[in-house]
């Protein structure tokens, strides 16, 4: 019986590759290399990076940095560093020298420039500590063995109204400074010791340059999240596009579908559709043409799903093992999960819990007692683990806890740290079991150790990172009681030259967090943000109390630092019970310090470098700031 028939639907994936060709920008100046990131001013526009351009001026290869142009002698790509040479310097000629003189501020850090607003950092790496060298210029003879003699080397008219120039290894206190001497200029140190030395030697050093180290850092986070780390002419910055990324799980395959509904007619008359048969028989056909269909298209996109699912896992793998190997000097360990169970006794001894995971005691093979974070299980496929681990591990202060290895294996994640065996800040400040009280002064190294390392975070890492959880639970005493913060699950990392940082919601800690964090026109997120929350700790560690209270006795000491700031306002200090004297004076000093931090504005907060300062110089009388504002109302209906 003839009747109409309906094709099967097809359904065809077609597979379009896009690659992208990578076109060699590699150049030379004279004998060097100019590979990415750098590129020549002549360079075509898509070849490295605008921050790091170079000039090539007679076959020499120049570098301009904020404080002047030096000359580029090699170039490490595998070390990420590169010899700058002062073009005051000549070879064989001791009585040259150096153009520029260097600063404390730029010792550490130096921007480049070009003729316009953006900068980039340099590390200096020191040869080692101490990391300067000062050149004095002397009316007479200076008598030390800490002084080398330049004198021989260098002829009068090298310097204005010279006498004897001395080189000083090390950073000189004013205090320390010859009567008959002045600063003259100041260098990275190239030599370790002074010792049976003479200038000519330091000289030859000198002249083989200081080293300088840049930072791919955020490019390999653009690695991590898929991308391919490239300059965009439009954006002005770094930007990941995952259609060009060399090894993203879909990174250089996207697929577009091609559907036909091919119909066809079999010769014939089809059946009259007023009758049961044809009408049944027709329906009997288009669902079982819908149902082959349906059917086929499950099961590819099945197939695809699992490839996909698949790639992603291998790639995570791949980003775990680059990290590894370019990130080699961080000397971070990868511990597979059954690794992590065995140094925990399958998680037996909880030290602690947290928002983000729980703290489990182990050991290590070695014999070294550590503490494993088990990680709860979040969305996401391991980027922003990965993230973390690259924020921490780079990390590397006496102040901060140092990240020991991970482990990543699916949705396992765990984070092997150093055991602190005194525990957590907070158990010394709130507990009411018997543990031992700390001394004021001891607290006081405590506070003035942690600033240290919060300013750390702010200015002494190749990138700017935020904590943003900065309170008691975070500070983690090891056996001598030096604190060391803890906790990055909250961080944020952003460029040095970057004053504010954008967040999509709050985070931190209520009765830490700042409010800028919750309230937006208060003034932008940024490293003052730390500072309130570091006020908090402050405030606590000097009232041995939680900030906000509800169960003491007086309603007006519900919020300590109002209540606080009325007994400095009305006594001009605070009673502090079974206190010394000097117990006091560090108590009121403290205090006075945590005021300051969490003012209400962030423009009105000191930064942390001047917390610093005022936890160092105990002999400053300190101010009393404004009333901090957003303080609760006392009165109760």
């Amino acid at each position: 019986m003839p009747v109409l028939n309906l094709l099967i639907i097809a359904l065809f994936f077609l597979p379009i590759c896009n690659s992208m060709k990578e076109s060699s920008c590699s150049s030379y100046c004279g004998n060097l290399s100019i590979q990415y990131p750098f590129r020549l001013r002549t360079d075509p526009a898509n070849c490295g990076h605008f921050l790091y351009e170079l000039a090539c001026e007679h076959e020499r290869t120049v570098l301009k940095i904020d404080h002047g142009r030096f000359y580029v002698e090699s170039i490490s790509y595998d070390n990420e560093t590169l010899q700058a040479v002062d073009p005051g310097l000549k070879k064989n000629d001791c009585s040259s020298l150096p153009r520029y003189s260097w600063t404390q501020d730029n010792m550490s850090y130096v921007n480049v420039y070009r003729d316009s607003d953006y900068s980039h950092k340099w590390l200096v790496q020191p040869y080692s500590s101490p990391d300067t060298m000062v050149y004095l210029n002397c009316s007479t003879t200076v008598n030390s063995s800490e002084y080398l003699d330049a004198s021989p080397c260098i002829t009068n008219s090298s310097l204005p109204q010279a006498h004897h120039l001395y080189v000083f290894l090390g950073n000189l206190p004013a205090a320390s400074l010859s009567y008959s001497c002045d600063y003259f200029m100041m260098t990275p140190a190239v030599i370790q010791t002074i010792g049976n030395l003479t200038y000519a030697d330091i000289h030859k050093q000198l002249t083989k340059g200081y080293e300088l180290s840049w930072s791919q850092f955020f490019c390999l986070i653009c690695a991590f999240n898929g991308g391919y780390c490239l300059y965009s002419s439009n954006l002005g910055e770094y930007k990941s596009d995952k259609r060009i990324c060399r090894r993203g799980p879909l990174a250089s395959v996207n697929f577009s579908g091609v559907g036909r509904y091919l119909w066809s007619k079999i010769k014939g008359k089809p059946p009259k559709l007023s009758t049961i048969q044809g009408c049944v028989g027709l329906v009997l056909e288009i669902v079982g043409y819908f149902t082959v269909a349906r059917t086929t298209v499950g099961i590819l996109c099945m197939s695809v799903f699992l490839i996909y699912k698949w790639r992603k896992s291998a790639s995570i793998d791949e980003y775990v093992e680059e990290f590894l190997r370019n990130y080699e000097n961080l000397k971070l360990r990868k511990f597979s999960y059954s690794d992590i169970k065995k140094m925990t006794g399958g998680f037996k001894e909880q030290l602690g819990q947290g928002g983000f995971g729980s703290v489990f005691k182990g050991k290590i093979s070695d014999g070294c007692l550590v503490a494993g974070k088990r990680l709860t299980e979040a969305k996401g496929d391991g980027r922003d683990f990965m993230n973390e681990v690259a924020t921490i591990g780079i990390v590397r202060h006496v102040n901060v806890v140092q990240l020991l290895g991970f482990c990543f294996e699916g949705s396992k994640k765990a984070l092997i740290y150093e055991y602190m065996p005194n525990g957590s800040l907070d158990k010394y400040l709130f507990s009411q079991e018997d543990v031992c009280a700390l001394s004021w002064s001891r607290m006081y190294e405590i506070a003035f150790a942690i600033a240290h390392g919060i300013e750390y975070l702010h200015r002494g890492c190749p990138v700017r990172i935020l904590h943003l959880d900065i309170k008691p639970h975070n500070i983690l005493l090891n056996e001598d009681f030096t604190p060391k913060i803890s906790d990055f699950g909250l961080a944020k990392l952003y460029p040095r030259h970057d004053s504010v940082v954008s967040l999509t919601n709050a985070r931190g800690t209520m009765g830490y967090m700042a409010p800028e964090l919750l309230y937006k026109n208060i003034g932008g997120i940024s490293t003052k943000s730390d500072v309130y929350s570091f006020g908090m700790l402050l405030m606590e560690m000097a009232g041995r109390r939680k900030n906000l209270d509800p169960f003491v006795e007086n309603l007006s000491q519900i919020y300590f630092p109002s209540w606080i700031y009325d007994q400095l306002e009305q006594k001009g200090e605070v009673e502090i019970k079974d206190a010394t004297a000097e117990g006091k004076d560090i108590g009121n000093r403290m205090i006075i310090i945590a005021l300051w931090c969490i003012q209400l504005k962030p423009a009105d907060r000191p930064s942390m470098t001047k917390v610093v300062e005022m936890l160092e110089d105990t002999s400053e009388p300190l101010q009393l700031p404004p009333k901090p504002a957003l303080a609760p109302d006392r009165k109760r209906s």
